[in-house]
Parts: structure tokens; sequence; C-alpha cells
């Protein structure tokens, strides 16, 4: 699902690495890009926007929370932020039985608080459709040497980033 993302990603123009780590955390996939990822679709701008994503693939209750919780976290580091799910899942009901389920509605239902509201969802499937679920709202809690140290690493010519910020 990452390599999927970031290949969406690359077409639209941005660059993008994953594995990032930020001083003491990492980021799943971390972009940039002079461009909005919108449900409309990517809308350019005239100045550089930071994005992370953040996956899970197995969705329960309580892991869905811990993504949540991670994806708050990052708020203080990308300008937008996006939590990264397949379009549907399939779970084990009990020893003998599976559900499929959608992923999204538990992601909703955990990114309803007053910081959680400003991630985004973005659904992958297998063949590499991406859609935007919920839009990401502009974070406004970015600590500026954060972003500027994740820009400075990004900008560096034609080169995509991975490890150790």
């Amino acid at each position: 699902m990452r390599n999927l993302l970031m290949e969406w990603l690359n077409q639209h123009g941005f660059s993008s690495g994953k594995g990032i780590k930020v001083y003491t955390f990492e980021i799943d996939v971390l972009a940039v890009g002079k461009a909005r990822i919108t449900k409309k679709g990517i809308l350019r701008t005239k100045t550089n926007n930071v994005f992370a994503f953040e996956f899970k693939i197995a969705t329960t209750r309580k892991l869905v929370k811990e993504v949540v919780e991670q994806a708050i976290l990052r708020l203080v580091v990308a300008d937008y932020i996006y939590i990264v799910v397949p379009k549907e899942a399939e779970i084990w009901k009990d020893e003998k039985t599976k559900e499929v389920i959608n992923p999204v509605d538990l992601v909703l239902r955990e990114a309803s608080g007053t910081y959680s509201r400003k991630i985004g969802i973005v659904t992958v499937d297998a063949q590499g459709d991406v859609e935007i679920k919920r839009e990401a709202v502009r974070s406004g809690l970015v600590v500026k040497e954060l972003r500027k140290l994740v820009l400075k690493k990004v900008e560096q010519p034609q080169k995509i980033f991975f490890g150790k910020i």
C-alpha cells in the first residue's frame, strides 16, 4: 500500500519517501510538493506543502486509535496529515468466520476530536487507486523549526529522501 501511494504522489509531482525519522518518531510516508490534495483532485499552490501519511492495514479499534494518536503527533511537523487505510478489509469475526469491513468508518469514529478532525483519510486499493475520503485541514500546529528541517532535507535537487532527518 505504501509503494502504491508513493507512486501516486510521484505521478502528481510530489517528492516522497517512506520511513522518515524526525527526531524521536518515524513518519510512514512524507511528501512535499507545490500542491494540495483535495477530494476534487490535486490543486497547485505557489509554495511547498508538507504531507505526512500514516498507514494502518489491520483495523481493530485499538490499532485505529493508535494510528489516530500517531497522526495527531504529526500535526507539529507537517502541514497536512492523512491516515491511509485499505478501501475494505477482512477481519476475523470469530474462529471460523471472516467479515468485510469499511476501515474508513472506524477511523471516522476515532478521529472526531478537536485535533483529529484536522486529519484526512485516504484509501488505496490493490490496483493503486487512491481516493480521498476526508480532506485534511491545514495543521496550524506546525513547529517551524521541524518543518524547515524537513523541507531542507527534501529540497535537495532530484532526490527522493529516505532515512533519518
